[in-house]
């Protein structure tokens, strides 16, 4: 297992620019679906469908 003190500077500089970069992106794909009004709409019809029972466990999907 690697720990901070077993990085040098370069190391660490990547791993925080990897680290920055993952959530940048992740918060970009965020704004674009949330912007969207059919995802939206999407996620209301899924959590009505939800709450009404209309799912299936995990358990019951075969694969």
């Amino acid at each position: 297992m690697e720990t901070l003190q077993n990085l040098d500077l370069s190391q660490f500089k990547d791993l925080i620019y990897e680290t920055v970069r993952k959530a940048m992106n992740d918060a970009l794909e965020d704004k674009e679906a949330l912007d969207s009004k059919e995802f939206v709409t999407s996620i209301k019809d899924a959590r009505i469908e939800y709450n009404n029972g209309k799912f299936l466990d995990l358990e019951d999907i075969d694969v």
